[in-house]
């Protein structure tokens, strides 16, 4: 929403899928749908920097959730 659709996308959906791996971790599996203004085609290099500002999330959220346990306990 906002910025980050800008003037070239009309939406982008997200499918993340956790499964359980050794030692209480797991693993994320996600699939990013961008849906496009017209005719326009996303570059690889705004795919690019979507997906990494995606990960500085994810791994703020990972970090504060290891560190508080209690909130999703």
């Amino acid at each position: 929403e906002g910025d980050v659709l800008g003037d070239k996308l009309e939406s982008i959906s997200y499918d993340l899928k956790f499964e359980a791996h050794g030692n209480g971790g797991c693993v994320c599996k996600s699939i990013t749908e961008y849906h496009t203004k017209g005719d326009y085609v996303l570059k690889d290099e705004e795919h690019n920097e979507g997906q990494k500002q995606g990960m500085e999330l994810f791994k703020i959220v990972e970090a504060y959730l290891l560190a508080n346990p209690s909130v999703y306990a």
